[in-house]
């Protein structure tokens, strides 16, 4: 699905990943896309299926093992972490 608005971009130390956010209507939700080099321009975007409900500004730690985001619950947002390998 293309369109939309993307936002709060946040990119790997090495370029070769990219987390943003993208609105449609009113739920904004997280997508991740790669690259082979940073010469190559990102593969097609794919929802991260962990995050959901109302979501917003992915931050990768330097690690690049967690990934940072915060999310609207009962009127206020909260800061949550998700993990990888």
């Amino acid at each position: 699905m293309v369109g939309g608005i993307q936002y709060a971009v946040a990119v790997s130390a090495s370029g070769l990943e990219l987390f943003f956010n993208r609105l449609y209507g009113t739920s904004p939700a997280i997508y991740t896309a790669t690259r082979a080099s940073t010469s190559a321009p990102f593969g097609t975007p794919r929802l991260i299926q962990a995050i959901a409900g109302f979501v917003e500004a992915p931050t990768l730690t330097p690690d690049e093992k967690s990934l940072y985001y915060h999310k609207l619950e009962n009127n206020q947002f909260v800061i949550f972490r998700v993990t990888r390998p």
